[in-house]
């Protein structure tokens, strides 16, 4: 289930120049991941796309940790990327990270 209308609290040491570009929550237990981007803009030559878990608390949602970082080649394959990933079976996501940790280049992985 992705939702928009959530206060996340970010801690202060999350880098400035990442933004949050959307949150996807689980529908049976009080789980959570907000993906931030960096560099993601149209003419990004190499955006990154980093997951991180979220836990509820008191207040709200907060950031538990970071659970992995993407990078693409370009903004069309980070969208592509985020576009499928609400829907992407567990496999896929861990095919995704292996492919991803066997490059030293930033990439697509299997979505060109």
């Amino acid at each position: 289930m992705i939702n928009e209308d959530v206060k996340i609290l970010i801690p202060e040491d999350f880098e400035d120049n990442m933004k949050i570009i959307t949150t996807i929550f689980s529908s049976t237990k009080e789980v959570g991941l907000v993906i931030a981007g960096e560099d993601m803009y149209p003419t990004s030559e190499h955006p990154i796309l980093r997951i991180y878990l979220l836990e509820h608390i008191d207040l709200g949602w907060a950031i538990q940790e970071e659970l992995h970082a993407f990078a693409f080649l370009n903004y069309d394959a980070a969208r592509l990327f985020l576009e499928k990933l609400p829907n992407m079976s567990a496999l896929e996501l861990l095919i995704m990270m292996s492919a991803h940790e066997d490059s030293r280049e930033p990439h697509a992985g299997f979505l060109s």
